[in-house]
């Protein structure tokens, strides 16, 4: 039995059974709704209850008890400091990646939002290093998870700091998770989830494996494991997301239980009515006040550092670029409109903008055609002698860099590329192609032939540098507003210069061009656009476009 002061209460926690604790203390309203967070809990008379015994509940009692537990929640306070001295063995970290450090060591388990390009990476190898040769944290292994284009970068930041790896480690992408969690003996002492925004969805499968592993190493190491994720974009797209996030850094974090809890703390719902009956809740409005906390309930397990603050790098520069659609583009616009709805209307109009339909559309449109493949090319878009035009402005600088949203669009930046006589290094799902490296591409004295990178953002927009490229061209831009922001800073990072600058291009051919490009800035889902947005942009937009 465990005496503590619960809420400046009296209260006594003990083991009633394998699975469960019994929770005493004098009864309060307002102790009572604390405990109603916790996890399995269920009240057996005033100020008795029975919680489920996990990491979880311990952390939060912890929590509650101002460290009387096992003082596990004082190491986030922010005069914590680690248990020993802490010596860096690199010579080259910045002030800032010493901060990191120390604050890696002292959280143990913690969310790194530092922004792209700013030494995250090193950081953590150093805190690796440290844990493993100070802390003894060796007994069982590492795992580093990242996307599959993070780590092709992981494995040459290994080879230039020298960081090296055990029999025992494992590094993995997110996809193989589940495979490794299946035939691993032990769960990882030491765990990174690199460019954790790839676990925020509650309900996506990798997300809920990810907080299974999270509660197995607690259970498994107790306070001897250390959990670190790191994301680019230390702000979400959504103020939900960080119920996942801080529940896979720390369970017991949030004080809500549930994502559901999280959602309605947060947030206003009110009810639609579904076709065949019942209703579902709708997202309405955010509650201000709750979200003005939000950071206040974050800090001490999460911290942000911004690149402003950290290094000198050239200022972000912004231009648009309009191209107006002819009259047969606007009315396969027209057709399109007829026929579809909601997301598959503003799919097809994307691909439309890009020059290509995936399926195909009926229209009285004769200069279609049909080359071999599973996409029908619409003819040729304005955007293709943006593209032209780019690359012959920046030939003398050697590099430069495009994204487009499908897998048709890359090709045809791919073959625009090569007729104007870069070599191609292509990057989307299908892989890679074209045999150029990040290193090839780094390393402009060695290979100082022309090369464009053209890749999709969502499989190509982390994990990479491609400083020397002065600009980025947004041939369509992903549905997926992280995204956008990832991909932009794979020039704006360590390595990009002042002389060279760093320039984003947008192109804008149909008037649905803009409206995603406004969403995914802003960090919000493009595939959440209303059908009212699209048409009320297609019909203001075709107008314009016509006079």
């Amino acid at each position: 039995m465990t005496t503590v002061t619960l809420l400046r209460r009296p209260a006594t926690v003990e083991k009633y059974s394998d699975a469960s604790l019994l929770l005493r203390t004098t009864y309060s309203a307002t102790l009572a709704s604390e405990v109603a967070e916790l996890e399995g809990v269920s009240a057996r008379g005033l100020g008795t209850w029975f919680i489920k015994d996990s990491p979880r509940n311990w952390f939060a009692l912890d929590v509650l008890t101002s460290g009387q537990i096992n003082g596990w929640s004082k190491r986030y306070a922010d005069k914590a400091l680690p248990q020993h001295e802490v010596t860096p063995r690199r010579s080259e970290l910045r002030a800032h990646q010493l901060e990191m450090l120390v604050f890696h060591l002292t959280r143990l388990q913690c969310i790194n939002g530092g922004e792209m390009g700013i030494g995250k990476t090193l950081a953590l190898m150093e805190t690796i290093e440290h844990l493993k040769t100070k802390w003894k944290f060796n007994r069982g292994p590492l795992w580093w998870v990242a996307p599959k284009s993070a780590l092709t970068s992981f494995e040459t930041q290994c080879t230039k700091w020298k960081f090296y790896l055990t029999w025992k480690d494992r590094v993995l992408n997110y996809h193989q998770l589940e495979n490794e969690m299946n035939k691993a003996e032990c769960p990882p002492q030491i765990l990174v989830f690199d460019e954790s925004q790839a676990v925020k969805r509650n309900q996506s499968r990798r997300t809920q494996l990810a907080i299974q592993l999270a509660v197995e190493m607690d259970k498994h190491w107790g306070e001897d494991c250390a959990r670190y994720l790191t994301t680019g974009t230390p702000q979400p797209e959504s103020y939900f997301d960080w119920w996942t996030q801080c529940e896979i850094a720390r369970p017991g974090w949030i004080r809500e239980g549930s994502y559901a809890k999280f959602e309605r703390r947060l947030a206003k719902f009110g009810f639609e009515d579904k076709p065949g009956g019942g209703s579902y809740p709708v997202f309405q409005e955010w509650k201000a006040e709750e979200i003005k906390i939000l950071p206040n309930r974050l800090s001490g397990l999460v911290r942000p550092w911004w690149k402003k603050d950290c290094m000198d790098l050239p200022e972000k520069i912004y231009e648009v670029i309009e191209c107006k659609p002819d009259a047969a583009t606007l009315r396969v616009a027209r057709s399109i409109a007829r026929r579809f709805t909601g997301a598959e209307l503003q799919q097809k109009l994307r691909q439309l903008s890009d020059g290509f339909q995936y399926v195909d559309v009926e229209t009285e449109e004769s200069d279609i055609i049909k080359p071999p493949g599973h996409h029908t090319q619409m003819g040729l878009t304005p955007k293709d002698e943006v593209l032209r035009n780019l690359l012959e402005e920046y030939t003398p600088y050697k590099r430069f860099v495009v994204y487009a949203a499908y897998q048709a669009s890359v090709d045809r930046c791919v073959g625009v590329a090569r007729e104007a006589g870069w070599k191609v290094w292509r990057y989307d799902g299908r892989g890679q192609e074209g045999g150029v490296t990040e290193e090839i591409f780094q390393s402009l004295s060695r290979f100082p032939d022309p090369i464009c990178f053209v890749g999709n953002p969502e499989s190509a927009g982390v994990g990479l540098t491609l400083t020397p490229a002065p600009a980025i061209l947004y041939y369509s831009n992903s549905f997926k507003g992280v995204f956008r922001t990832q991909s932009e800073d794979r020039i704006h990072r360590p390595g990009a210069t002042h002389e060279r600058g760093c320039k984003i291009y947008d192109v804008v051919h149909l008037p649905t061009d803009r409206l995603v490009i406004e969403k995914v800035k802003l960090k919000r889902d493009a595939e959440r656009i209303s059908l009212e947005e699209i048409m009320a942009c297609l019909g203001e937009g075709l107008e314009d476009a016509l006079r």
